[in-house]
């Protein structure tokens, strides 16, 4: 039986989905151990794929006493807890894919001797990621790390099978994620009448907090853009697109690359060690995307941008897919459970 833990945000809570997708084509067993805070619950609670889904109270160790004296006590609480279910099913191995909600079940995976396999989404080691690293058996990362072998980021097939090679910039699409990204949102609507005066069309994915005001700005400013909060088939809106906005969280820059959409990206400014930029920049230091820092982003940055990469455009959109493959799920699970790919 192999635990499968670690979550929070949709990034880490997407590989576990792909993950747990070919373990069930292996049929291989497997549960969940996850948290009560963040999208676990809403993801996986009613998931019947799971032998059995198991969510613990859990707190990030940031900043203030209080807050962290809290941290410590959930976690000597799930410790416990986590022990008694990995007893209970007789777990051998354990994923993890990072965030603090990980922290109980990797804990106990190293304690126990438990083969513990971490799957890193970001070119920069979380922390958590960077205390259990000398204990696991194997870092599962899609970027350069230096120091591990590099294996294929699982997305969904479907952003394969959708891809397609990009010749013109003919249809824009900007992604603030499903909870939106105010800055990439605001910018949309910054350019948005210069780019349908070079009669480029707007995709907009602005998240559900933001759907009612940015509809009505393009409304206000006469512009027909597909706008949208979430989609569970965002790999059809990306291939309607000929470049991607975006911020450059792991799991929004692999999709994007295996659908052969070249991007330029704005990475999140405040996010830790800066590891947004560092993930944009693995594909800019091989001149297949671009990037613009948040600071320095206005129009003339931008449309400068837009011009250069649309000089190169399908020269970028042929190679990028070439970076990840569609088995990517099935090399990691395979490499965990000693089965030759």
């Amino acid at each position: 039986m192999i635990a499968l833990t670690g979550g929070g945000t949709g990034g880490h809570l997407t590989i576990v989905k792909n993950l747990k997708q070919e373990l069930k084509s292996q049929k291989i067993p497997f549960i969940y151990v996850g948290s009560k805070n963040g999208q676990d619950q809403a993801w996986f609670a009613q998931d019947s794929d799971f032998e059995a889904v198991y969510f613990l109270p859990s707190l990030g160790f940031s900043n203030g006493i209080v807050r962290r004296i809290r941290a410590l006590f959930f976690l000597l609480k799930s410790l416990l807890t986590t022990r008694a279910i990995f007893k209970k099913h007789s777990i051998r191995q354990v994923i993890s894919v990072g965030g603090y909600s990980s922290a109980p079940s990797s804990i106990v995976a190293i304690v126990s001797r438990i083969p513990l396999h971490i799957h890193e989404q970001n070119s920069v080691l979380g922390r958590l990621n960077r205390l259990c690293k000398p204990f696991a058996k194997q870092i599962y990362c899609s970027f350069d790390l230096g120091d591990n072998e590099r294996f294929a980021y699982p997305v969904k097939d479907t952003f394969f099978t959708h891809a397609r090679t990009r010749t013109q910039i003919k249809t824009v699409l900007f992604l603030g994620g499903s909870a939106g990204a105010k800055f990439i949102n605001e910018f949309a609507l910054l350019v948005a009448q210069e780019l349908q005066e070079h009669n480029i069309s707007i995709i907009h994915q602005c998240g559900e907090k933001e759907l009612q005001s940015v509809q009505t700005a393009y409304e206000t400013m006469n512009i027909k853009a597909d706008v949208f909060s979430f989609s569970k088939e965002l790999e059809k809106k990306m291939q309607l697109a000929d470049v991607a906005i975006s911020r450059s969280g792991a799991t929004t820059l692999w999709e994007s690359v295996s659908n052969a959409l070249p991007s330029i990206f704005i990475p999140y400014p405040y996010a830790i060690f800066d590891h947004q930029f560092h993930n944009a920049n693995f594909l800019a230091s091989k001149d297949l995307a671009y990037i613009i820092r948040q600071e320095q982003c206005n129009k003339k940055h931008f449309f400068h941008t837009l011009n250069l990469l649309n000089t190169n455009i399908s020269n970028i959109s042929v190679k990028l897919p070439l970076l990840n493959s569609h088995e990517g799920a099935k090399q990691i699970i395979n490499h965990i459970t000693k089965v030759a790919p």
